[in-house]
């Protein structure tokens, strides 16, 4: 298990507690997202790139759960406005590359 919490001073809206559950994802995949991911204009993604330095670090950690996990979170984004946590999803190439070149509201 990781040693600090990012999701812990972040607040939840309905709707991102919602898609959280929806989308099969757990409070502790935001933890991995928000550690290892790529923050950009709108939020926190978990690309391709990010994925393999969280592999990198979570085997050197020997942290077995996150490792099997981080690859379920690939291009899953968190949108944050303040400290609030908006909304989560699977982010498809073209939003990738929107959220990326910091175009706000890409989501």
């Amino acid at each position: 298990m990781l040693t600090s919490h990012a999701s812990d001073q972040l607040l939840f809206s309905c709707h991102a507690d919602r898609r959280l559950h929806q989308r099969g994802l757990r409070p502790h995949d935001l933890d991995l997202i928000l550690t290892f991911g790529e923050w950009v204009a709108d939020g926190c993604l978990l690309t391709e790139k990010a994925v393999s330095n969280a592999r990198r670090t979570l085997r050197q950690l020997g942290n077995r759960d996150a490792l099997q996990r981080v690859d379920h979170l690939r291009n899953v984004t968190v949108i944050v406005q303040g400290n609030t946590v908006v909304t989560v999803y699977r982010a498809d190439a073209r939003r990738v590359r929107r959220l990326r070149a910091g175009r706000i509201g890409a989501a």
